[in-house]
């Protein structure tokens, strides 16, 4: 380890030291009978408690989520230090956690996995998570390598998501709205109906929302973006016998979103375009990014208790169609896209529009079969032993004008309506036990094993889009104008094993454990899928990684304290990372590619939950991570120096040392909650702080970004009994500016830089009343 981590490492464990000491003491003056409730989770597919799982679990209850008015799955790294969630051009949203950075558009499997009421989701569904959360019962965040027991294996972690189940007995439910002052309105409900009273229930529930977002001003009308989302869900459980169990949710969401990018620079195209600033919130688009989508969940999970074993099968289904339109030529105010002369008509062949916008269009069929079984309550040896079969289908096309050698007048080029399509199918298939060995009282033992296999076939081609027959006899509607993908390439198996052991020892006197696990994972290769040929680049690699992660889990004060801790290193093999905007040398055009290097990270996470009194509670934690590529390492870059090889489609440069991604090295959070009872009602406050540390990002112009903290401040009133809640809150309570990361400069169709960045700025201060009734 780097001696800055372990500084680092050690700076935090005597902070987190005198803060429990300090808790300490003031617990002791306090004779009431109060502790935390025990948090139970599904972590390893059984019932647990938090305390008996040997590795980094987070456990975020809905109501907890509620009360801090986190709608947003994005909201989700408010509470959650280390996890980074970001919408990538609102059809699709990118996870990182652990240092591993992660790009939808990458088509790489995902370095964090999402699981909705325990199945899987389609690659491309992780748009439909980063929507409105309603609803929810807890959402479980999984740290480090996924190589057993879920549904596909993952380096970085997974997050489950598990929403709210019918009320058995009795008739419930709440309406919720919530105004703020981006124009915003998100109104939610949910009830549950009985149908047979303790066997047979239903629950609905839904949402709906619209706001101004980040309040985004575009430069050219003054349209401010917007977004406008409704959802609805049903879920039906039956327990008709003590030893059957049976629960289907379905759930359709639909979503509008209108955004304009924040751009910062100063216009370098001589068309009187202002000089921004990243505070500014504005941008300069011919149209605005417009994004529409529809999301369908369906999961089914069938409970049998036989012969001392629990027998469950999981069937998941999820359906994405989307329809992006955006501006191509961010920063540039003629709506050709072009700023210089030459044969670059405003309009081609048959009066063909330069594509702008341009579009995206995305279709995504993914279902999941699980089948498993586990032994309840043994002494000695617990095992649970499954079969798992995920299919995924779809298409993703993109529009957009190209230049095309004209076949008479070479080399004029013409420029024409061309669609790149990109159609796959992918299944995968898993056999997967885990043993759970309860040596002495004290003393357990874990240990796991996965087969899975992974058979792909991914297509890539330009097409024609409009038809030139008129022009050539080879240019008729729908040609194909150039295969992306060698048909070698088109189809391609992976096939690995990967597992987990673990030893966990309690002490007998104090309520502490320790732990010690290592684990593997696997990611499959793949192609890349650009508008243009990337020859060599063209394919990458398997990734293999494994982990050693060294912790503790501890309650202290009678219960009152909950403080756990792990530090963690782990070594890639090939690690699957993404690279944008790199020039392609043989066109000067860009590009971006999935490439392999080896890397490794390391790093320190800490949490706790503090119950200073019966009223008064604190919660946080922190994470600390290294995240870099092995020394030799070289990787696609724009750079051309004496360390680079510029003799292939892509330079490839030293990349030793550079960090995987743009997170922040360091982030934390701290809540805390107080409560003042009166005779009919409570009064209360909350309050949220979350810091991110400083950051490279080599596409900002400095080469990094400054760190930020936020605050958000809640106070409410609710009846006693809970039956209603009204409260005043303020999000970035201090209106903290801030840039969480860049994108390169913005480009015209000809590639000329316009002289603007995109900024991807913090939300800014946002004010709001909320009011909740029960019944």
């Amino acid at each position: 380890m780097s001696k800055k981590f372990t500084r680092n490492m050690m700076a935090t464990a005597v902070a987190l030291a005198v803060q429990a000491g300090g808790g300490y003491c003031l617990a002791e003056t306090d004779d009431n009978n109060f502790s935390l409730e025990e948090i139970v989770v599904t972590a390893q597919k059984r019932e647990q408690s938090l305390q008996d799982v040997p590795s980094t679990v987070n456990a975020i209850q809905g109501d907890a989520l509620t009360d801090m008015k986190l709608f947003n799955f994005s909201d989700l790294e408010q509470v959650s230090p280390g996890l980074e969630l970001k919408t990538i051009d609102g059809r699709a949203g990118s996870i990182s956690l652990r240092g591993v950075d992660y790009n939808p558009n990458s088509a790489a499997a995902a370095a964090v996995d999402v699981y909705w009421n325990d199945v899987t989701l389609g690659s491309n569904a992780s748009g439909g998570v980063f929507q409105e959360m309603f609803d929810l019962g807890r959402v479980e965040l999984l740290r480090g390598p996924q190589g057993t027991l879920q549904g596909r294996t993952s380096p970085a972690g997974a997050i489950a998501i598990h929403t709210a189940k019918p009320d058995m007995e009795e008739m419930e439910g709440y309406v919720r709205t919530t105004f703020t002052g981006n124009e915003g309105n998100n109104t939610q409900f949910a009830s549950s109906l009985p149908i047979i009273p303790g066997e047979l229930s239903i629950r609905v529930a839904g949402v709906y929302n619209t706001s101004e977002m980040n309040e985004v001003k575009n430069y050219l009308g003054g349209d401010v973006s917007d977004t406008e989302t409704s959802a609805g869900r049903i879920t039906v459980a039956w327990e008709p016998s003590d030893s059957f169990a049976a629960e289907f949710t379905y759930q359709y969401l639909e979503s509008d979103l209108n955004n304009y990018t924040t751009l910062t620079g100063s216009s370098s195209l001589g068309q009187g375009l202002p000089d921004l600033d990243a505070s500014d919130r504005t941008g300069i688009d011919a149209v605005p990014d417009n994004l529409h989508g529809r999301y369908e969940n369906m999961a089914l999970k069938l409970d049998w208790e036989v012969l001392n074993h629990q027998v469950t099968f999981l069937s998941g289904y999820s359906e994405v169609s989307s329809v992006r339109t955006y501006d191509n030529a961010m920063g540039n105010s003629d709506d050709s896209g072009f700023t210089q002369a030459g044969p670059h008509p405003k309009t081609g062949i048959a009066g063909s529009q330069l594509n702008d916008p341009q579009a995206m269009f995305d279709q995504n069929y993914a279902s999941s079969q699980e089948l498993r079984i586990a032994s309840a309550d043994n002494e000695f040896w617990d095992y649970t032993v499954g079969l798992y079969y995920g299919n995924e289908s779809g298409f993703f096309n993109r529009q957009q004008m190209q230049a095309i050698a004209h076949p008479l007048v070479a080399p004029l080029n013409i420029y024409a309506d061309t669609e790149v399509r990109s159609p796959f199918n992918i299944q995968s298939y898993g056999a997967f036990a885990h043993n759970m060995f309860y040596l002495t009282d004290q003393l357990t033992a874990q240990v796991g094993v996965r087969w899975q296999r992974q058979e792909r076939t991914v297509e890539g081609s330009v097409f024609l889009n409009e038809d030139l027959s008129a022009l050539h006899p080879a240019f008729p509607q729908d040609a194909e104008l150039k295969q992306l993908i060698a048909d070698d390439l088109e189809t391609g198996n992976s096939e690995a094993w990967t597992g987990s052991v673990s030893l966990q020892y309690a002490f007998a006197e104090q309520d502490i454990s320790v732990y010690a696990s290592a684990a593997t994972s696997f990611r499959p290769g793949g192609v890349n899928v650009a508008g243009q040929a990337l020859n060599e680049l063209t394919a990458y690699n398997e990734e293999d990684s494994w982990s050693l992660e060294l912790g503790f889990k501890s309650q202290w004060l009678d219960n009152r304290l909950r403080l756990n801790g792990a530090v963690f290193h782990q070594d890639y093999s090939d690690y699957i990372g993404r690279f944008a905007n790199i020039n392609v040398n043989a066109t000067s055009k860009p590009a971006s590619v999935t490439y392999n290097g080896d890397a490794t990270i390391q790093g320190v996470e800490l949490d706790f939950e503090y119950l200073l009194t019966e009223s008064w509670r604190m919660a946080g934690g922190m994470s600390y991570v290294e995240a870099e590529y092995k020394d030799g390492v070289k990787v696609p870059s724009n750079e051309s120096g004496a360390d680079c090889d510029t003799s292939g489609t892509m330079n490839l440069c030293d990349a030793s040392g550079l960090e995987l991604g743009s997170q922040a090295p360091f982030t934390a959070s701290l809540s805390s909650d107080y409560t003042i009872p009166m005779d009919a009602f409570d009064v209360y406050v909350t309050g949220l702080y979350k810091f991110t540390g400083r950051r490279t990002d080599a596409d900002a112009p400095s080469g990094d970004l400054g760190g930020y903290g936020t605050f958000d401040l809640h106070v409410g009133l609710r009846e006693a009994a809970a039956s209603w809640d009204v409260s005043l809150f303020a999000r970035n309570l201090f209106n903290k500016e801030a840039t969480d990361s860049m994108d390169p400069e913005t480009k015209t169709f000809s590639g000329v830089g316009t002289g603007y960045y995109k900024a991807n700025v913090i939300p800014q201060r946002v004010v709001g009343v909320s009011g909740t009734y029960h019944f």
